[in-house]
């Protein structure tokens, strides 16, 4: 016979005001190995009462106390491996520094990209070829048929022509 272990827990809670109390229960699990055969099998109670479950040896304070347990070791394992992985990343970035060290002091310092003085843009210069403006329709420079309704260079209000 194997040891008899919390398997579920399950607490069930009741709105402020409420008549009833709460309430819990649990299932206890245990791994057996029936006779003849060589692999354990799993073998869980059913939802056990607060009565039942402190007969089995299993009352509320011992069932939050196991809770409590896994719970704080999961937590440091966690921070653990979180402490481990910033060490690996730091030792990492020194690493990196000291092989950038020898190639910074070989390469010359680029300049800094400096707008020119007088442009209303930082990073633009404002020279290079201007674009012309886009051409108005037949309609629009006085042709026949006249300008569909809703104006000339009004994309989309029209009737006619819009896209």
């Amino acid at each position: 016979m194997a040891d008899t272990y919390l398997y579920e827990f399950l607490y069930r809670g009741r709105p402020a005001g409420s008549s009833e109390p709460p309430a819990w229960h649990v299932v206890l699990g245990r791994h057996v190995t029936p006779p003849g055969s060589s692999e354990a099998q799993f073998v869980a109670s059913g939802a056990l009462t607060p009565a039942q479950a402190e007969a089995a040896g299993f009352p509320l304070t011992a069932v939050l106390a196991g809770i409590d347990a896994a719970a704080l070791a999961g937590g440091d394992a966690a921070q653990a491996e979180a402490g481990a992985a910033r060490r690996e990343r730091d030792a990492a970035g020194s690493e990196r520094d000291t092989l950038a060290a020898p190639l910074a002091a070989l390469e010359p310092a680029a300049p800094a990209a400096v707008p020119p003085a007088g442009s209303g843009r930082a990073g633009f210069s404002g020279g290079g070829r201007r674009r012309a403006p886009p051409r108005r329709s037949r309609a629009c420079r006085g042709g026949w048929p006249p300008p569909f309704r809703g104006g000339c260079g009004r994309r989309g209000r029209g009737v006619r022509g819009a896209r």
